[in-house]
């Protein structure tokens, strides 16, 4: 077993900053091409956000916020040298995550119709009904990637995401191609488009599994450890709070998916088609404005661990440090793409 390296917060924020920069080129390759009128168009383009809006708001509940608060606990205990407790954190965030991804691939699958009645756009169920899976393979990819951030790597988490998305562009792309060709319909085609999600979540999952077999002893033992039922509690004690700031863009996004299409055909009088036309374009702006948010995730993921670690080792000045400099670092880069979007 090879051991893994560690980057100190600026590295890692550094590589995951270039993970995202190469992940949203191949999102760009992904959606300009798909939104097109020789696959999905507007209104088959309004089918796949629609779904993708109901998965987003699973995956931000089962997402935002506990790999956060894992890689917070296991850089706190390896730092103290407990990799009993590193052990038995991992173990419970797994077990504890796959059951909520369970419950969000559960709900997908058996109640897809009632969710896009509810959001306003019935064809959206086939896709509804692809994306359950990918909320369980997701949330056992943020164990693993909140178990090497923990440790200092950031390195498999970026090369995870940019698999994700490159298995997802020809998957999806191919599919909704092939479909559109046989004369499916908008709706399965937004869904074989969406397959490409799934089928990218699974390469990444397998990824992150093999690369923690090899580089990671999971049995490794050493110091004291707390209970399973505490290490629980600090989970939700600390994760909760993150999921329920990181929860209020994807329920606005939600509300914004029901509204808009309700308001569009009750209030204004569109035709359900027309309607889908009209918000499928609103999809297409809103991955613009989405994107400096986006930049922001690197620093989270790298400054947590980083800061965690130097107050478990009693360096105060250095956790202050560590976030003044984080503070600045994304100012600099997060201000000059907000002058760009209000330009």
């Amino acid at each position: 077993m090879s051991e893994a390296k560690k980057q100190n917060y600026l590295e890692g924020a550094a590589i995951m900053t270039a993970g995202v920069l190469v992940v949203k080129v191949l999102g760009a390759v992904f959606k300009i091409p798909l939104g097109s009128m020789k696959l999905l168009g507007d209104e088959g383009y309004s089918n796949f956000t629609s779904a993708y809006n109901i998965y987003s708001i699973f995956l931000t509940l089962s997402t935002a916020g506990f790999p956060v608060a894992l890689s917070r606990m296991i850089s706190e205990a390896d730092t103290l040298g407990q990799h009993t407790r590193v052990r038995r954190t991992f173990r419970v965030a797994l077990l504890f995550l796959a059951v909520l991804g369970g419950l969000g691939c559960a709900l997908m699958m058996l109640m897809p119709d009632t969710l896009a009645y509810r959001i306003g756009d019935v064809q959206a169920m086939q896709g509804i009904f692809v994306l359950g899976p990918a909320v369980l393979l997701v949330c056992l990819m943020s164990v693993f990637r909140g178990y090497c951030q923990g440790h200092g790597n950031m390195t498999p988490t970026t090369v995870s995401q940019v698999l994700e998305v490159a298995v997802k562009v020809p998957v999806g792309l191919l599919l909704a191609w092939v479909l559109v060709r046989n004369g499916k319909g908008l709706p399965v085609a937004s869904a074989g488009a969406i397959f490409g999600v799934l089928a990218g979540s699974g390469a990444a999952l397998w990824y992150l599994f093999r690369y923690t077999r090899k580089h990671y002893d999971w049995n490794e033992q050493g110091g004291e450890s707390p209970e399973s039922r505490e290490i629980f509690r600090d989970l939700l004690r600390i994760g909760i709070p993150i999921t329920l700031g990181g929860c209020i863009l994807a329920v606005l996004n939600l509300l914004d998916n029901a509204q808009i299409l309700n308001r569009l055909q009750n209030a204004l009088h569109y035709a359900p088609g027309d309607a889908r036309v009209l918000y499928g374009i609103y999809g297409k702006v809103q991955n613009l404005y989405m994107l400096p948010t986006y930049f922001m995730t690197p620093f989270q993921a790298s400054v947590v661990p980083a800061i965690s670690a130097a107050l478990a080792a009693h360096e105060k000045r250095n956790a202050s440090a560590i976030g003044e400099s984080a503070l600045r670092t994304a100012t600099v880069v997060i201000l000059p793409m907000c002058v760009v979007c209000a330009w």
